[in-house]
């Protein structure tokens, strides 16, 4: 009887809680967004090593904070170097890559690259309602770096996180909406 008791006013308890979480604002009410408490910089972010996998496919997503540029690798990911530059040129040559936006972050992984991931110059993903990139593109791949390009509205903020898995790891670039 005690248990039956207990697991009435929990339940109750559950249903006030879970109804007091759904109510709706007002008609005309103003809600503030969550806020987007970005402690990160601009400025070139670099880790030594070269990666031994290899790059199988690429990613984009947003968030309400920042849009995310993903590189998914089979094998462990430990050599990248990204910093903002005023142009990012293909590899090899002296042509800068024609890209979107009104700054570019030149991004390079130490990696090899899976035949038919990406075409030089090609949008790796489509990004054309994001807030911060404008375009993702592939610049080519020289001495066991793969270079991309990723075309930004801004100069923004961003940070890079490696999350390592068994079989995959990503390389994550998160670009803030604002300062």
């Amino acid at each position: 009887m005690r248990t039956r008791t207990m697991h009435r006013t929990i339940a109750v308890a559950t249903l006030a809680l879970a109804s007091s979480l759904t109510v709706a604002p007002a008609a005309g009410a103003h809600t503030a967004a969550a806020p987007c408490s970005i402690g990160w910089g601009s400025l070139g972010k670099a880790q030594a090593g070269h990666t031994t996998g290899q790059i199988v496919a690429h990613g984009a997503s947003q968030s309400a904070c920042y849009d995310r540029f993903m590189i998914q690798v089979r094998g462990q990911v430990t050599g990248y170097y990204a910093r903002y530059a005023s142009e990012v040129d293909y590899v090899g040559t002296p042509f800068a890559m024609p890209l979107r936006g009104a700054a570019f972050i030149h991004l390079q992984v130490a990696s090899r690259l899976m035949a038919g991931v990406a075409t030089l110059g090609g949008d790796l993903a489509p990004v054309p309602t994001y807030s911060a990139f404008r375009q993702l593109s592939y610049a080519g791949s020289q001495a066991g770096l793969v270079h991309y390009g990723l075309g930004m509205r801004a100069r923004l903020p961003f940070r890079i996180t490696v999350v390592r898995g068994m079989i995959f790891s990503y390389l994550v670039v998160d670009v803030a909406h604002h300062w």
